[in-house]
């Protein structure tokens, strides 16, 4: 039986969010900021509880998150005990430089497989790197089997390059070529994919060959900024939306959520998370 795939979006300021149907999954997309000494009032120990409570005020059932050193990820894991994650750093595959893990709740999913994947020409080489990236960039994929369903839903998260145009648009044609030979029937992306809507990297995603479609395009009602990135200090600019969950075709997104800052002069990260809804 097809199953279809339906993205929650949590309101600002609940535990649950909208009225959830029997089944559905709320997934998040956050880039936390690595633990940078030099960023001041904003380094990782004065706001990692900020970004704890954007988390548990919003309940998401699967988080992708980005830029998290090993430290962090330790922190995410002792802070929200009802998640289990998946993960490595991707300079050495172990935990060295930043993960691209995914969190999931460990009542609803087990965890049937697991890879990461390096953007680069040689993607099962540790630390590679290609077409003129500035960073290593890897992708986590996790295969979950959906205790509440009995089904199996695919999860990639990633981190695409800030500099190489080339390297982005690169990593979107592995990515297509990834779900095209695991032909799975259900799966999610989420990313930072510093990249927007009218890109190449976009359109080889979302386009006539790409295998993913946008949630934020697909959803009947979306909330929030029309910008994911804010950069702390920075004035945030419309429209710039880099960071996006992303579904397989056949998915109807009931809506979706770009969550603001619940105080400007304290920002939990200088990326806005992202949710949205998926029923089977």
């Amino acid at each position: 039986m097809k199953q279809f795939l339906i993205i929650i979006l949590v309101l600002m300021g609940s535990t649950s969010g909208m009225a959830q149907e029997e089944g559905s999954i709320a997934v998040m997309t956050y880039n936390i900021r690595y633990n940078n000494p030099t960023d001041g009032e904003h380094a990782w120990p004065d706001r990692k509880q900020l970004v704890f409570d954007v988390i548990k005020r919003h309940n998401p059932d699967l988080i992708g998150i980005q830029e998290a050193l090993h430290g962090q990820v330790k922190d995410l894991e002792s802070a929200l005990p009802e998640y289990g994650w998946i993960g490595v750093g991707r300079e050495d595959g172990k935990k060295a430089g930043e993960y691209s893990p995914v969190f999931y709740r460990k009542s609803r999913f087990t965890v049937l497989s697991d890879s990461t994947f390096w953007l680069s020409k040689s993607p099962k080489v540790p630390g590679s790197i290609s077409w003129g990236a500035c960073c290593t960039r890897i992708v986590t994929l996790v295969e979950f089997h959906d205790r509440s369903t009995g089904d199996t839903l695919y999860h990639l998260n990633t981190h695409f390059d800030q500099r190489s145009e080339l390297a982005k648009a690169k990593s979107a044609e592995i990515i297509n070529k990834t779900l095209e030979e695991l032909d799975p029937e259900n799966y999610v992306l989420t990313g930072d994919l510093n990249c927007i809507q009218s890109s190449k990297p976009y359109r080889i995603l979302t386009g006539k060959e790409g295998k993913l479609y946008d949630s934020h395009e697909l959803a009947t009602q979306s909330k929030g900024p029309d910008y994911t990135f804010t950069g702390f200090e920075g004035k945030a600019k419309a429209g710039h939306i880099i960071d996006y969950i992303m579904v397989s075709p056949g998915i109807n997104v009931l809506e979706q959520h770009i969550i603001p800052h619940a105080d400007e002069k304290n920002q939990a990260s200088d990326h806005l998370p992202v949710m949205a809804n998926i029923i089977y």
